[in-house]
């Protein structure tokens, strides 16, 4: 057990990383790499199928696919309802997010990550008018909502 405790531990450590790394980069060039979305969301995977192996952890990963899927096709459909609301790299982040939130538990994912997601996107909003700003980097309200739902499902869990 102590094995797949350290496979999460570094899954979530690297997705801590990685999305430092996400936010600066989306707020200054208002993109996510596909390198680094993709590299992250290997790793991420992969520590958590191999938690589940070591430590029998498969309905925490089951929730996990869950998350992403559902969180995903969300943003895909909102970006094919108003492609230019949402951006293709806020769809290719959704997934990672809803996968950590969802590990972490079910209300994590469908309660506190969205009031974390609708809390943070007012403030950036609000930031972004009072500054006259039209468009709104999405990446960095996506993963603040995320790490909030899942040091929330943490806590309260």
């Amino acid at each position: 057990m102590l094995a797949a405790a350290a496979c999460v531990a570094v899954a979530y450590l690297a997705l801590a990383v990685a999305s430092a790394r996400l936010i600066v980069i989306d707020l200054r060039e208002r993109r996510l790499p596909n390198r680094l979305l993709g590299w992250t969301g290997a790793a991420f995977g992969a520590l958590l199928v191999a938690a589940s192996a070591l430590g029998g952890l498969w309905p925490e990963l089951v929730r996990a696919a869950a998350g992403g899927a559902g969180y995903g096709a969300l943003l895909l459909l909102l970006r094919v309802l108003a492609p230019g609301a949402i951006g293709g790299g806020d769809v290719k982040l959704a997934p990672l997010v809803g996968a950590a939130t969802g590990w972490v538990g079910i209300a994590a994912a469908t309660v506190w990550a969205p009031l974390g997601l609708a809390v943070c996107a007012g403030i950036a909003g609000a930031r972004a008018r009072i500054r006259g700003r039209r468009d709104l980097a999405f990446g960095p309200v996506l993963l603040a909502g995320g790490w909030f739902g899942i040091a929330a499902g943490l806590l309260l869990s």
